[in-house]
């Protein structure tokens, strides 16, 4: 429990570091704002964070499922054909064998954190889209 709420504690605080840079590159600590824009500001860097991490989320998903494994697996068959001259190249691994070993490294990655902040990021921007709109 205690390594999951650091988990999320690091995962939050990249979030924030991220929100504070777009914040920045709108102007927010520069320039004087109404507080109409101000709102306009926060939803745009609750929105490009909360959008972020939901790709990244989906990314490491993804590679988690296995998606990526036949680049890797074609990669490391050229890698051991063209650059290590000491090793027989035919007697690689075969693709099923090289999926299982994948599979078993991967077994401990966790997406959850990276997709909950995400989520709710893009949550708390459509509330701000909503008061930008209507209030």
């Amino acid at each position: 429990m205690k390594k999951q709420i650091k988990t999320y504690a690091i995962t939050l605080a990249v979030a924030v570091a991220i929100m504070i840079g777009v914040s920045a590159l709108r102007g927010a600590f520069t320039t004087a704002f109404s507080p109409k824009e101000a709102v306009r500001c926060a939803c745009d860097a609750f929105f490009v964070t909360g959008i972020l991490y939901l790709c990244v989320g989906g990314i490491i998903w993804a590679s988690k499922m296995g998606t990526f494994d036949g680049f890797g697996y074609s990669f490391s068959l050229w890698k051991q054909r063209y650059t290590n001259n000491k090793r027989d190249w035919r007697n690689e691994e075969s693709f099923y064998d090289y999926k299982e070993r994948k599979a078993e490294k991967k077994k401990g990655r966790k997406v959850n954190h990276v997709l909950i902040v995400g989520g709710v990021f893009v949550m708390i921007a459509a509330i701000l889209l909503l008061v930008f709109h209507f209030g």
